[in-house]
């Protein structure tokens, strides 16, 4: 018969891996309905930073217990794109469009007008950032990109759009544009040809 040897620390590993046992230790500052609360609100603007969240859903609690309950749920802040790098088809296009117009004249070039704009915007919350999913997330999702139509939702100081736009070697106009849409470009830049 073959004798077989029992150590402790097998045995009461074995024990502790096979039962359940409940760890002690502090009880979490926040609950599932609030930790679902700020992952929604993270979920519906990215753009709100972990201050905003925690003002907002967890006054008690400190900025770290946010950041750590949305890193849980898998989002993570990261900046933000600005808007999607060139594609291989931009730019077959920009090169067909440089192309075609290689051999045009100073007065051909004088009839183009050229168009801009620029947005200032004074703000105390710092550098913008983005909580987003890492994996299997788009960068340049809509959602996520910085641009005109994108508002900030915390109270910047002032937010200012400047249009300029000009043609024949010389500005034309500038505007200051009140509200940030499509529309009042084309009503200034009708009113100012005609």
């Amino acid at each position: 018969m073959k004798r077989i040897r029992f150590f402790f620390s097998h045995t009461s590993r074995a024990i502790s891996q096979e039962s359940a046992t409940t760890k002690s230790g502090r009880p979490r500052v926040t609950d599932a309905d609030t930790d679902q609360n700020l992952y929604e609100a993270s979920r519906k603007d990215p753009f709100l930073s972990a201050v905003d969240l925690q003002k907002e859903w967890t006054p008690t609690s400190i900025v770290d217990t946010v950041r750590n309950r949305l890193k849980q749920k898998g989002l993570k802040c990261r900046t933000p794109a600005r808007k999607p790098f060139l594609t291989q088809f931009h730019r077959q296009l920009r090169y067909a469009y440089e192309h075609s117009k290689l051999h045009w004249s100073v007065s051909e070039w004088h009839r183009v007008v050229f168009s801009d704009e620029k947005i200032f915007q004074s703000s105390s919350r710092g550098a913008l950032r983005v909580y987003r999913y890492v994996q299997g997330s788009d960068r340049f999702g809509d959602q996520y990109l910085v641009h005109s139509s994108n508002p900030f939702h915390t109270a910047p100081l002032f937010i200012m759009c400047v249009w300029i736009f000009g043609g024949n070697g010389k500005i034309c106009e500038l505007h200051h544009v009140e509200c940030r849409i499509e529309h009042p470009y084309s009503l200034i830049y009708r009113s100012s040809i005609v």
